[in-house]
């Protein structure tokens, strides 16, 4: 094994990687933390960038691993997308749902034609 090649955090990957140098596939699966082949996976469906020369030899240029990572990037949800209250009456400010008499009460037809879609005909006993 190389010198500087081992387990990493990815965060710290750009400043290990050398954006030009060649990497064989175990070499970049070691620096990417997966398996050989789930990057052989991700290959085939076009997901990371690689260099072929021939059939079975294959290398990737340390932009293709960066590439890579950033692509796999997920932004964590910031505060903001948290959810307001949760219903209760002793919260103060914004409400969720809808608000009283804005749905409509239903004539006797629709509310028999509800009731026969819901429970079916009734049953003669």
């Amino acid at each position: 094994m190389r010198e500087g090649i081992g387990v990493i955090e990815p965060a710290h990957v750009s400043n290990i990687i050398q954006l030009d140098k060649l990497y064989n596939e175990h070499e970049a699966a070691q620096i990417l933390m997966i398996s050989l082949p789930l990057l052989r996976r991700a290959r085939r469906e076009g997901r990371i960038a690689y260099l072929k020369f021939s059939e079975r030899r294959v290398a990737y240029r340390g932009r293709h691993i960066q590439d890579f990572l950033d692509a796999s990037e997920v932004q964590c949800r910031g505060s903001k997308a948290k959810s307001g209250t949760s219903g209760s009456r002793s919260v103060k400010g914004d409400r969720r749902g809808t608000g009283r008499g804005t749905i409509q009460d239903l004539d006797r037809h629709d509310a028999s034609r509800l009731a026969l879609e819901t429970f079916g005909k009734p049953s003669r006993s």
